[in-house]
């Protein structure tokens, strides 16, 4: 039970919106190499989801390569400060009326407008395989978790 209760707390962390986290989206270059950007997530679940311009470099390093991380921090890092780093699998979501059903779920969800369709969106969706925390367990023992029943 302690464990769903930190996962349930690691969730209400990670699902926090900038500038309280900042959340980044880690992808592989074609060399392997990793490449990272700061992105906005949306939590359903454990499913994580950013939205993409579908002509971005991260899509384009998606569709080579699936495997992905995310890292989530703290505004204010300090001794003892909460980080959430998370590994899976990505899916990309093209279909537009999958990418608008989604738009309106976030939007629904964080009292935000739909934004205009002004160029071709996706969704890019990942249900951690690994997911390591610091911070959540009182002190600067890390927690790691390996399970992720929606």
């Amino acid at each position: 039970m302690e464990d769903q209760q930190r996962l349930q707390e690691i969730r209400e962390f990670i699902g926090q919106r900038a500038p309280a986290v900042n959340s980044f989206l880690i992808t592989l270059r074609a060399d392997g190499s990793p490449y990272i950007r700061q992105v906005a997530t949306f939590i359903e679940g454990w499913t994580i989801q950013t939205i993409s311009n579908a002509a971005n470099l991260k899509v384009k390093h998606l569709r080579a390569n699936p495997t992905v991380s995310y890292l989530w921090v703290q505004q204010r890092p300090q001794f003892g400060a909460k980080n959430v780093w998370v590994n899976g699998k990505a899916e990309i979501v093209s279909d537009p009326a999958e990418v608008r059903a989604f738009l309106e779920r976030r939007a629904a969800a964080t009292g935000t407008a739909v934004p205009e369709v002004d160029f071709e969106r996706v969704v890019i969706r990942v249900v951690p395989t690994f997911l390591r925390a610091e911070g959540f367990a009182g002190g600067p023992r890390p927690e790691v978790f390996r399970n992720f029943a929606n």
